[in-house]
């Protein structure tokens, strides 16, 4: 079972992206659980979790195996729930020397959720290009800005 933390502070930004990830697992044949916890602080970040395997065993959270930080910062919280060997796909380099995780980096500037997701399909073979380019279209419509997007993510994670 592969678990996916998304992290930020926009609420609906965070959504989206637990929308069309969860829909590209889904369309890559893989049973789905997704929800969202929001918080309630001025400035306080969101975080969703998606679930996916051929078979869920269990709906309880368990320990992420990715994380996809879609803010510029990484606060302790971020680290929460994350398995030794966890990987963190974000824009800028993330301090994981006391972790036991890898950062990987995807240079995007404009819609860098969807190079988030490009450089999460890089590294995630479970999910194909082709249900991750499907699920953007059906949950956000047809848009070459973000197919863009998605496609340097994939093709420049590092």
């Amino acid at each position: 079972m592969t678990t996916f933390k998304i992290f930020g502070r926009g609420a609906e930004t965070v959504d989206m992206t637990r929308r069309v990830l969860g829909r590209a697992c889904f369309l890559s044949g893989l049973e789905t659980i997704d929800f969202i916890v929001r918080t309630l602080e001025p400035n306080g970040y969101n975080i969703a979790y998606v679930k996916a395997d051929k078979i869920l065993a269990s709906k309880a959270q368990e320990p992420c195996d990715y994380v996809l930080a879609l803010d510029s910062k990484a606060p302790a919280k971020m680290f929460d729930d994350l398995k030794d060997g966890s990987i963190i796909i974000a824009k800028n380099n993330v301090d994981v020397k006391k972790f036991k995780v890898k950062c990987r980096l995807v240079g995007a500037v404009q819609n860098l959720e969807m190079a988030i997701l490009g450089g999460l399909t890089s590294d995630f073979s479970k999910v194909s290009i082709k249900s991750m380019k499907a699920a953007i279209e059906e949950e956000l419509g047809v848009s070459r800005v973000l197919q863009n997007a998605f496609e340097e993510g994939y093709k420049n994670i590092k």
